[in-house]
């Protein structure tokens, strides 16, 4: 199977239908082959907001296959897209078990003293991904709106700032989780912390979420306890991967089977 565009992938995954992981692991195996050989895919893939399933793949399967490699859960076991409006976006299913995910994404924070810079945000880091499509690289400092694009200012940040925007932002992505109300002890979230693994040693990674969790906690007052399991991924290395569960244990298949089976 040869991508060319992702205008013309056929995306293989439809809602509330089960597949096995093995079938995410193979397709991202093959889009990863397939856009280190595609400048022009690679760059739609980092920064085109018009699919709807390159944003589902961006932000939810990139972070469940990686979750999948770290936990080493078999690729037998099977996984479904939930439909729109659900409390949980991923259900895995595998060696008699469910696990339920709400996924959600962090960056890092950048917080700089120029009134003209694009504030932290969904549209910061979409500018971040288009001047690194531009350009060939990227750096720190703040992004800025002209009228002929976006451009980032370079220059050196201090261990402090690097440290204090990763954990902002981690921390400011899990209060948002933590004051909803998803119910109660059955659902992991997964936090996707993309770009944290260029920024961060593993040391560093680590330090960095076990404060962004305890200063969320603290903030919402123990909400964070309407999560069965809450994990952190900064990349599928290893040492990128923080699990912060507790001890009620696995939800088994029998108790809450997926609803929609998959149609062969």
């Amino acid at each position: 199977m040869k991508f060319i565009s992702a205008t013309i992938i056929n995306f293989p995954f439809r809602r509330g239908i089960e597949y096995r992981i093995v079938e995410l692991i193979a397709f991202e195996e093959r889009l990863s082959a397939e856009r280190s050989a595609n400048d022009s895919l690679n760059k739609e893939l980092r920064a085109s907001s018009k699919k709807s399933w390159i944003k589902t793949r961006n932000e939810e399967l990139i972070a469940v296959s990686h979750y999948v490699s770290h936990k080493g859960i078999p690729g037998n076991g099977t996984f479904m897209i939930m439909l729109s409006g659900c409390k949980i976006d991923i259900r895995l299913a595998y060696s008699g078990k469910i696990d339920n995910l709400q996924i959600t994404v962090a960056d890092p924070k950048w917080e700089f003293p120029e009134p003209d810079h694009i504030k932290p945000s969904g549209q910061q880091q979409w500018a971040l991904m288009t001047i690194l499509n531009r350009d060939g690289f990227g750096g720190w400092g703040p992004v800025r709106k002209t009228s002929q694009g976006f451009f980032q200012d370079q220059r050196p940040v201090t261990t402090e700032q690097l440290l204090d925007s990763h954990r902002e932002g981690l921390q400011d992505a899990l209060i948002r989780k933590f004051q909803k109300d998803y119910g109660k002890g059955e659902i992991t979230l997964l936090v996707y912390a993309r770009e944290y693994r260029e920024g961060l040693t593993v040391e560093r990674f680590r330090t960095v979420v076990q404060d962004a969790l305890d200063n969320a906690a603290s903030h919402t007052r123990g909400s964070k306890s309407r999560f069965r399991n809450i994990c952190v991924i900064g990349g599928k290395e290893d040492g990128y991967f923080f699990e912060d569960g507790d001890s009620r244990g696995e939800i088994t298949r029998e108790a809450t089977s997926p609803e929609s089976p998959r149609n062969n």
